[in-house]
């Protein structure tokens, strides 16, 4: 369970200055698109009823995991992708402390071929303004049950290592890993090129992956500077793909 301290901790970070903290929610990324939230705000919930996945799926969101949305103020739209994939590679730096997890490129926190967690970057324009930026994370923390549509692809971190955790300490490490990322991509001072080798699943392996509606065998050869993935196929032809997912 979320505590007081929690948000106390919080208030005394550099980047979040207000938090806020609920029983249940739909999802907090639809609630941290409403306008009431300043930048930097962070929203988290218990428990989600319609939490939300990428490209409109649902995201299971019982009690004893963290989810949570970080409000952002605009940014260049190129800088969407390599935000997402900064994220990754804070969540992954807290979680490795406790599991070997690595990256799914775009956005799936993976371990054993099961999925641990994802991030879900929203947007909010007003016309052709961007106004804010919405960035969702789930983990599967504590969660030892899954639905039998996902048993077989979802894992928790509690499934993983056979012990339970407090959700406050792996958000703090998470928050303060992503200060880190988020200060030093609005600098330009991380490579996310160079790192992407020591978190992807996949970095120089064989993936599958629909693309326009088509299943394709490719092989992963790294990232862009703009988070765009670098595959080749049978032939050696190169690829830059910006939308597409990787089954598992």
């Amino acid at each position: 369970m979320l505590s007081r301290e929690t948000s106390d901790y919080l208030a005394s970070k550099t980047l979040f200055k207000h938090c806020f903290i609920f029983n249940e929610l739909d999802s907090t990324n639809n609630e941290a698109m409403k306008s009431t939230y300043p930048h930097y705000s962070l929203i988290i919930a218990e428990k989600q009823y319609a939490g939300k996945g990428r490209s409109g799926r649902k995201w299971v969101s019982d009690e004893g995991n963290l989810y949570f949305s970080i409000v952002l103020p605009p940014m260049p739209v190129e800088q969407l992708l390599p935000l997402n994939i900064s994220t990754g590679y804070a969540i992954c730096d807290a979680l490795r402390n406790y599991a070997d997890v690595s990256l799914k490129w775009p956005n799936d926190i993976v371990f054993n071929n099961k999925k641990l967690g994802g991030i879900l970057i929203e947007t909010k324009f007003s016309g052709n303004i961007l106004e804010k930026i919405v960035l969702g994370i789930g983990i599967n923390v504590n969660q030892l049950d899954f639905s039998h549509d996902i048993k077989e692809i979802a894992t928790s971190l509690a499934i993983i290592t056979e012990r339970q955790y407090r959700t406050e300490e792996i958000l703090w490490q998470i928050l303060n890993n992503f200060e880190k990322n988020y200060t030093d991509l609005l600098k330009k001072r991380i490579d996310i090129i160079e790192k992407w080798c020591k978190y992807s699943m996949n970095f120089g392996k064989m993936i599958k992956i629909h693309l326009d509606g088509e299943k394709m065998e490719l092989i992963e050869k790294g990232i862009t500077d703009k988070g765009e993935l670098i595959a080749v196929d049978h032939f050696g032809n190169e690829r830059k793909i910006v939308l597409g997912d990787i089954y598992l």
